[in-house]
C-alpha cells in the first residue's frame, strides 16, 4: 500500500534547480548518485547519510539505480578474452542482407549497420556473379533484390567496430566465377586495409590460437581454402553451405517453378586471391567428424542447419561437444523458414556451438530475443561471451559437471509498473488483466517448468501481486549459461493470453533483494516507464 502512493523525485533541470531541492528536503547535505540520478539524503548525526522513506521509494522503484544486474557484468567486459576463439559464443546473423522473408524481400546495406550497432560480430554475405563484373549480394534463384558486394563491404568498413572492439566475422557464401572471387578480394583489401586479419599459415596446416583480444579491430574471413579440402566429389564441389538446397526447399513451399540453370560457373577451385584471405577454413561435416580430435585446427568451421545440429546434439551430444571444443560450428536456419522465422538457438549453445546465426529482421519472437538479451545484458555487449567451463577443451562434456554449483531462484513479484495493452487489441477492454509468469532458459532446464502468479484484474497502471510466499524455479544446474525469463501475459477469457512485456536475463549477473527489472516488448524494445519490482532470493 506505501508503494502505491510513492512518486518518483524530479531530476533537477540546473544547479539552481537542485540547490532549491537540497533546501527543501529537510536541509540536505550530504547527496549519492546512482548511475546519474542524484538523491538527496536526509541531515542525520551519523556518519552516514541516510534517505527519508520518500527517497528510499525513489530509489528503490528506480530501474536504471536499483536493476537487476550487476553493473561490471552489462556495462563492461568482465570475462577473459585471452581464451582462443573457439572458446566463445558469436553474436551471429543469417543472410543478413535481407530486410524481410527469404523469398521477395529487399536487400539493404542498412541491414548489416543495423546489426553491427547492436553488437553482432558475424554477419553473412551471399556472393554471385554480377553481370558487369562487379560481384553482388542476394539470396540466389529467389525474387530478392540485389545489391554490390562493395556497398556491402563499405556499409561493414563503417560500422564494425562502433558498438564492440573485438573481431568481426565475414561468413562468405560464394557462387561465383573465379575472376569475380578475385574482385571481391580487392574490394575487401581496399576497404578494410590494415583491419583485415591476413593468415600467415597454409591451409590444413597447425596454427597459433588467438584470442579476441589478439585480434581487436581486426575483420576475419570464413570461408574456404585451396588446398584444404579437395573436391572429390559433387557435395564437396560447392564454395558455400547447402543453400541451393535451401532456396529449392523454399520455393517449392512457396509453389514458386524450380530455379532456372545456373548462368554462372561454378567454381571447382578456389581463387587463390581470396583463398589468401581466409581465416576461418570451411570444413566439410562428414570429413570432420571423421577425423580425429588430435588432427582438428582451432580455425576450422563446420556449417550445419538447425535440423542437422539438432539431431547430432540429441544422437551424439557427447561427441558434438568435444567437437565444438576444437573447432568451430555454425549454425543456420531451415530452408523451410521462407518467412525469415527463427529456430530456438539453446539447445545449440547447450552443445557449445558458437556461431548460432539468426534472422535479425525477425524480431517478434523469443528466440530472437533470447539472443538479443543474451549478449546486451552480458560481457559490455561485446557480441562475444566465454563458454562455461564444461564446454570448453578440457571440460568435463556434460553441463554442469564442471563443479558449477546450483543455484535456485526464489521470486516474490511484488507489483508491476506501466504495463501496456497488447498493440492492437481489440476483443478486450482498455486495461490490461496481467499475471506473471517465470521460467529458466539453459542447459538441463524445461520450460514445462514455469511457475506464475494469479491474475490481477483490470490494472495496468500499478498492479500488485505480493503474494506471501515466493515463486520457486527448479535448480538451474549451469548458471553461467542460464537465462531468468519473465513474462507479462494479458488474460483473455476467450482468446490466447498475450504477451505485453518481457524480461530476459543471465543468471549468473543476477543480485538478489528486492530489485527493478526494466520490461522490453515483444519485439525486444524498452517499454519506457514499464518495469516489475521483485523480491529475488538466490540460494
Amino acid at each position: 500500500a506505501a508503494l502505491r502512493t510513492m512518486q518518483l523525485w524530479p531530476m533537477p533541470a540546473s544547479d539552481e534547480e537542485l540547490a532549491a531541492q537540497r533546501a527543501k528536503h529537510n536541509g540536505a547535505t550530504a547527496w549519492k548518485s546512482q548511475r546519474g540520478v542524484t538523491i538527496p539524503c536526509a541531515n542525520t548525526d551519523d556518519d552516514e547519510p541516510t534517505a527519508t522513506f520518500f527517497q528510499f521509494g525513489m530509489l528503490l522503484l528506480d530501474p536504471v539505480g536499483n536493476s537487476w544486474f550487476k553493473p561490471a557484468h552489462e556495462r563492461t567486459v568482465h570475462m577473459d578474452m585471452n581464451h582462443p576463439m573457439g572458446d566463445y559464443f558469436i553474436s551471429s546473423s543469417h543472410n543478413t542482407y535481407l530486410t524481410g522473408d527469404q523469398l521477395q524481400s529487399e536487400s539493404s546495406c542498412e541491414m548489416y549497420r543495423f546489426c553491427l550497432l547492436r553488437g553482432c560480430r558475424c554477419v553473412e554475405l551471399d556472393c554471385w556473379d554480377g553481370d558487369d563484373g562487379e560481384p553482388i549480394i542476394y539470396h540466389g534463384h529467389t525474387m530478392t533484390s540485389k545489391i554490390s558486394f562493395r556497398s556491402a563491404i563499405e556499409a561493414i568498413h563503417e560500422s564494425a567496430f562502433v558498438a564492440s572492439p573485438y573481431p568481426i566475422v565475414l561468413s562468405l557464401e560464394v557462387h561465383t566465377c573465379v575472376a569475380q572471387q578475385d574482385r571481391m578480394a580487392d574490394i575487401m583489401v581496399e576497404v578494410f586495409g590494415d583491419t583485415l586479419f591476413r593468415p600467415t599459415w597454409q591451409p590444413g596446416q597447425p596454427s597459433p590460437e588467438l584470442s579476441p583480444e589478439q585480434l581487436k579491430y581486426k575483420v576475419l574471413v570464413k570461408g574456404k581454402r585451396v588446398g584444404a579440402a579437395a573436391a572429390t566429389d559433387a557435395e564437396d564441389q560447392a564454395v558455400g553451405e547447402d543453400e541451393d538446397e535451401q532456396a529449392a526447399e523454399a520455393r517449392k513451399k512457396a509453389g514458386l517453378a524450380p530455379a532456372p540453370p545456373k548462368k554462372a560457373e561454378v567454381p571447382s577451385k578456389i581463387a587463390e586471391k581470396l583463398s589468401s584471405l581466409v581465416y576461418m577454413e570451411s570444413k566439410h561435416l562428414a570429413k570432420a567428424w571423421a577425423e580425429t580430435n588430435a588432427k582438428a585446427l582451432p580455425y576450422q568451421v563446420v556449417s550445419l542447419s538447425e535440423g542437422k545440429a539438432e539431431g547430432f546434439g540429441r544422437k551424439n551430444f557427447s561427441e558434438l561437444v568435444e567437437h565444438n571444443s576444437k573447432r568451430f560450428t555454425r549454425v543456420y536456419p531451415a530452408g523451410h523458414r521462407v518467412d525469415s522465422s527463427n529456430y530456438d538457438p539453446q539447445p545449440h549453445w547447450n552443445t557449445g556451438c558458437q556461431i548460432v546465426a539468426l534472422n535479425w529482421q525477425t524480431t517478434n519472437g523469443l528466440p530472437w530475443r533470447l539472443n538479443r538479451f543474451k549478449f546486451l545484458h552480458d560481457n559490455g555487449n561485446s557480441g562475444y561471451l566465454l563458454k562455461p567451463r564444461c564446454l570448453r577443451p578440457g571440460g568435463k562434456g556434460a553441463p554442469g559437471a564442471d563443479g558449477q554449483s546450483p543455484v535456485t531462484i526464489a521470486l516474490r513479484i511484488v507489483s508491476g509498473f506501466g504495463i501496456p495493452r497488447p498493440a492492437g487489441a481489440s476483443s478486450k477492454g482498455d486495461i490490461v488483466d496481467p499475471y506473471v509468469v517465470a521460467h529458466l532458459e539453459g542447459p538441463l532446464v524445461s520450460r514445462t517448468n514455469a511457475v506464475r502468479t494469479p491474475v490481477v484484474s483490470d490494472d495496468g497502471l500499478h498492479p500488485v501481486w505480493n503474494a506471501p510466499e515466493p515463486l520457486v524455479l527448479p535448480a538451474c544446474r549451469v548458471p553461467d549459461a542460464s537465462h531468468l525469463v519473465l513474462t507479462v501475459r494479458d488474460s483473455d477469457k476467450v482468446g490466447d493470453d498475450e504477451l505485453v512485456a518481457e524480461a530476459i536475463v543471465p543468471v549468473h549477473g543476477l543480485r538478489g533483494g528486492m530489485r527493478s527489472f526494466a520490461l522490453h516488448d515483444v519485439n525486444g524494445k524498452e517499454i519506457l516507464g514499464a518495469f516489475l519490482l521483485v523480491a529475488v532470493d538466490l540460494r
